[in-house]
């Protein structure tokens, strides 16, 4: 009875309720029973946004559903801690033993540099800022456009003595050209010697690096389902970058003794060298960026290079100025390493190429934040650096006295050459997003 009251149900929501004839009654047997009826099994319904991309995942969306992040138009802003290729130079300042043929001249036995060689960068601070928008609702072709920067970096030595008996000898080194063709030897210029001079010498550094960009976006590949996917994009677009340097290096001396028949005791003598560099590349630029998504986690790299040519200029600047006892300070051109035959401005352009690698891991905030931290490589061939332009050898016919400038006699040194680096920037960086 209870088994042919369900049946008559089933029948009545079957028929759009109209109540079919009861069908004779079958035995409970559950060997003998019919199977039901094969339900036609159907696939399940595509997520946001899938319906719509075809299989390959191809940009050409029939519906134009964009994916990939939410929004149309981006922009972020990011903290980087970043370092740079150290600089290389020629050693500028030494202590040496007073009893030294040379005091303070490179291969005497007392001899110890004090600043030269490779002087690594620490890493700095600095921020980037980013924009863009999609020029159409599918997200195919957009613009993009960044700019960036590291706050200027600054290195200061400085080294002395009082000139008394037992205090350190404190000279700067060079390589002396003889007027009369001899061979070249190692001396030096002293700077502090027990009983003959006290005095001190700074060098101080500054570093400064920036660069913007603004790139044309073009999808390649994107496809979307619900909680994950992927795109990749081409970019091609302009980069202009910038390398500014400066190494000065300072002498302040009082001769106790005659040092030279002008330096007399109770004068001050300060000797200024300055060798400033600035490079700035104009360029072409192309690459790729691709993104993947995971729920709210996601992953983004780029891959770009550019060619282009690096504007290179450099300055060089010297002076001494005497102060005689009682008198009136007389700025004389020229200081040691910096002399009339290289003393001036000059330029010149180089091809460069600058490739540059960045990766991000990210988190999606909410649907307009998103946060992450990543890490960037940037290089960059061709570049002048102070310590390419600093010539080391001094043809002692030039060094300035209370007299006013020396006269050159034979080569003309320290000479201006331009010789090209190789420079790099890496660091990490953290930022946030904000998308409508």
């Amino acid at each position: 009875m209870r088994n042919g009251l369900l049946i008559s149900f089933v029948a009545f929501c079957t028929a759009g309720g109209t109540v079919l004839a009861q069908p004779p009654a079958r035995p409970l047997n559950v060997a003998a029973a019919e199977a039901p009826p094969a339900i036609e099994k159907r696939d399940a319904l595509p997520a946001t946004g899938a319906a719509s991309c075809p299989a390959d995942c191809s940009p050409a969306c029939p519906e134009c559903t964009p994916c990939g992040p939410p929004g149309r138009f981006w922009v972020s802003a990011e903290y980087l801690y970043w370092w740079t290729k150290g600089l290389h130079i020629s050693p500028l300042v030494t202590s040496g033993s007073a009893t030294d043929t040379i005091p303070g001249a490179l291969g005497q036995p007392g001899t110890r540099v004090l600043f030269g060689g490779e002087i690594e960068s620490e890493g700095h601070s600095g921020g980037r800022l980013t924009a863009g928008f999609w020029l159409n609702e599918c997200q195919t072709v957009g613009i993009e456009v960044g700019y960036f920067f590291l706050t200027s970096r600054s290195e200061d030595f400085i080294a002395g003595g009082s000139g008394a008996p037992g205090s350190p000898v404190i000279a700067r080194p060079f390589l002396d050209i003889p007027p009369t063709g001899a061979a070249p030897f190692q001396n030096s210029e002293i700077v502090a010697f027990p009983g003959a001079a006290a005095g001190t010498v700074s060098v101080h550094s500054t570093s400064r690096l920036q660069g913007a960009e603004a790139n044309g976006l073009f999808n390649l590949c994107c496809c979307d389902n619900c909680c994950r996917g992927y795109r990749v994009d081409l970019l091609a677009g302009a980069r202009w970058l910038q390398l500014n340097e400066c190494v000065t290096i300072a002498e302040a001396i009082a001769p106790t003794s005659a040092l030279t028949p002008a330096f007399v005791p109770g004068s001050r003598l300060t000797v200024v060298d300055q060798f400033c560099t600035e490079n700035d590349f104009f360029g072409g630029q192309v690459g790729v960026r691709g993104e993947w998504r995971r729920d709210r986690f996601f992953v983004n790299a780029r891959a770009l290079v550019g060619l282009g040519s690096t504007h290179q200029h450099a300055t060089i600047i010297g002076s001494t100025t005497v102060t005689p006892p009682g008198g009136a300070p007389t700025v004389v051109a020229g200081g040691l390493l910096a002399q009339p035959s290289n003393i001036g401005s000059r330029s010149r352009d180089a091809f460069s190429f600058v490739p540059e690698l960045g990766i991000n891991v990210g988190y999606q905030v909410t649907d307009h934040v998103r946060a992450f931290v990543g890490y960037t490589f940037l290089y960059w061939d061709d570049v002048t650096r102070p310590g390419d332009i600093i010539d080391g050898g001094v043809n002692p016919t030039q060094l300035p006295s209370a007299n006013g400038p020396g006269r050159l006699i034979g080569p003309a040194r320290p000479a201006f050459q331009f010789r090209d680096s190789a420079f790099w920037a890496q660091g990490v960086n953290v930022g946030v997003e904000f998308r409508f």
